[in-house]
């Protein structure tokens, strides 16, 4: 609930966020045909409704059940109460490349990441390079072979 703002003192004002989406492809069906004259349902008796009384939790699940691929249709509305009485219902649109900015962002850490883990591989793999010519260097391979059995003895 909002507080410490104008009116605030003269009743009680809360805020909900509503959620509504489609993420069942019979409901998605019968939601494109909602339009048709011969049906006995309005289109917006088919959404699956969620509603949270705070922004952060409404955003997130906006957001993640959103960029879902199953998920055909949502949309928010955020309702102000005063004492009870509905006194603003307003749609919460985001911007159309929301979707995008964020893969966009997604991407470029997950790029970033593989490569960080793909220069450590290859820092692996020449190190036991480097770990083979030693032991060949040495005549250390049965040695070594005798080494690893008593680790697995142990474990």
């Amino acid at each position: 609930m909002h507080k410490n703002f104008y009116g605030y003192e003269k009743g009680n004002v809360e805020t909900h966020y509503t959620i509504e989406f489609i993420d069942d492809p019979k409901t998605w069906e019968r939601f494109l045909k909602a339009d048709n004259i011969n049906n006995s349902y309005e289109p917006w008796e088919l959404f699956t409704v969620k509603e949270y009384d705070n922004i952060t939790d409404a955003i997130r699940f906006f957001i993640v059940k959103g960029s879902h691929e199953g998920t055909y249709l949502i949309q928010m509305m955020e309702n102000i109460y005063h004492n009870g009485e509905l006194i603003l219902e307003n749609p919460v649109e985001f911007s159309d490349n929301l979707y995008t900015a964020i893969a966009i962002n997604v991407n470029k850490d997950i790029q970033e990441r593989l490569v960080k883990i793909s220069n450590a591989y290859e820092s692996v793999l020449q190190l036991i390079e480097h770990y083979k010519n030693f032991l060949k260097k040495y005549h250390a391979e049965e040695q070594f072979k005798t080494y690893l059995k008593e680790q697995e003895e142990k474990s």
